[in-house]
């Protein structure tokens, strides 16, 4: 897949609790360890535990800092060098509290500068109502749904992203979309609904694209296992089935999805230039990817991830928008603006 530039990022994080009699600064040996067990599906039952920490802690701000450096890839470089680093910071609130029995809000907003410009936005709001009477669980708001195992690739994800695009962690993201969901859980059982949108702002909703999906999950022992199907606006329907399961001290993982056409766009050339069109075919399209956590410390952990993007680009693809990106330099640098806008496409 077409790579069109690379980011590195160096920082620091410092976390800051407000709690109910004032603040205090919270490193990670302060913060509250709720042990959970990595393969377990959330029950209705759990709400106890986190409700005990959210009433004491509702608020939460997070301070990061630090340099970013993006380069741009292959022939790109020829037109656009930028190899100077610049500062970014991020200013997280988080807020989570328990409004009723069974009923609490959570939410995430950031307030992002980076070389002189700075951004206000909503990154995560989510109400959630679970009484514990009912194995019902409703939610609403924006989040980001990670129904993958592993952080180092989203192929469970209901996203509308390309599986290797995704980074959930970068405070200048705007990652989440609004979304519905139901679930219903019954012992080891447990089956979700979710409807979302494939923008980020509440008031584009209908305008936006939208995606469905249906996801069953068991525990079977210290496995747990998962089959889920998906319906995009653009026709695309992609199924998907996932285990996790311990191997000694390590949790080992495989996930794999079919979908019934190629995510990223096509080049296509032209005259002097090219654009981007998406598939217009089906195609069944298969990705996958096998991952393993391994405890290294009461502290630490490693993970490592191999995957396999049956989305990206083919030899001959690849060859094609290489091409395509040449013959729109060369037209830019003759003064002709005419196919510009695939550099920002791509």
């Amino acid at each position: 897949m077409p790579r069109a530039s690379h980011i590195c990022r160096l920082g620091a994080t410092v976390q800051v609790l407000m709690l109910l009699g004032g603040a205090t600064m919270a490193l990670a040996d302060d913060t509250v360890d709720i042990p959970l067990d990595l393969q377990a599906i959330p029950t209705v039952d759990d709400d106890d535990t986190w409700a005990d920490v959210t009433q004491k802690r509702p608020l939460r701000w997070e301070l990061a800092t630090g340099e970013r450096r993006e380069t741009m890839a292959g022939p790109l470089d020829t037109l656009v060098r930028d190899s100077k680093a610049v500062g970014f910071a991020s200013l997280a609130l988080n807020a989570d509290f328990v409004l009723a029995p069974g009923l609490s809000l959570q939410g995430r907003a950031i307030l992002y500068t980076e070389g002189g410009a700075t951004d206000l936005f909503l990154q995560r709001i989510k109400l959630e109502y679970a009484p514990a009477s009912t194995p019902i669980r409703l939610s609403l708001g924006k989040d980001y749904l990670a129904w993958s195992f592993t952080d180092l690739a989203h192929v469970m994800d209901p996203s509308p992203l390309e599986t290797a695009q995704i980074d959930a962690t970068d405070t200048g993201d705007d990652y989440a979309h609004p979304y519905a969901m139901v679930q219903y859980a019954s012992g080891p059982h447990q089956l979700s609904f979710a409807a979302m949108s494939e923008g980020h702002k509440f008031d584009d909703l209908s305008e936006d694209g939208h995606l469905y999906a249906l996801r069953y999950e068991t525990q079977i022992g210290s496995s747990n296992l998962s089959v889920q199907a998906l319906h995009r606006d653009n026709s695309e329907t992609e199924v998907g089935v996932g285990i996790n399961t311990t191997l000694g001290s390590a949790v080992v993982s495989f996930e794999a999805s079919v979908a019934s056409r190629q995510r990223l766009p096509f080049a296509s050339p032209r005259a002097g230039g090219g654009v981007l069109e998406q598939a217009s075919e089906d195609k069944a399209t298969f990705q996958a990817v096998a991952a393993g956590r391994f405890p290294l410390s009461t502290r630490w952990q490693a993970e490592a991830a191999y995957l396999y993007n049956g989305h990206g680009y083919d030899d001959a693809q690849w060859d094609t928008f290489r091409s395509v990106e040449d013959a729109v330099l060369t037209s830019l640098r003759g003064g002709n603006f005419q196919y510009a806008g695939f550099l920002g496409d791509a």
